[in-house]
């Protein structure tokens, strides 16, 4: 199983309204298969995640964050871990459901 505990991402995808830029940054926990982050940076004032892998080494998890606009957001999320990167899809709750390509780097 991939170990996140105490491990520092940092965002490679630049996403419009609000959402992770190069500057977001992703502080990761980890214990047995539950993984827990917090995240800020530049459009985020304060993110949480939390999440559980699979057994096909899938993390998948939800998700809460304010942003600069004062704005709670939320949704799920689905990463899987690549080498030192984790890709996936951010998909954000609310009236217009929207889907953005997450990719996360190791620091």
């Amino acid at each position: 199983m991939v170990n996140f505990h105490n491990k520092i991402f940092i965002s490679t995808t630049n996403q419009d309204k609000g959402g992770s830029t190069s500057e977001t940054t992703f502080y990761f926990k980890q214990n047995k298969n539950i993984v827990k982050a917090t995240y800020n940076g530049r459009n985020i004032v304060y993110g949480e995640l939390i999440g559980m892998f699979n057994d096909q080494g899938v993390l998948k998890a939800a998700f809460n964050q304010l942003n600069a606009a004062s704005q709670f957001v939320g949704g799920t999320c689905i990463l899987r871990p690549m080498e030192k990167t984790l890709r996936g899809v951010w998909t954000y709750a609310g009236e217009n459901t929207v889907e953005k390509e997450l990719i996360l780097e190791e620091l």
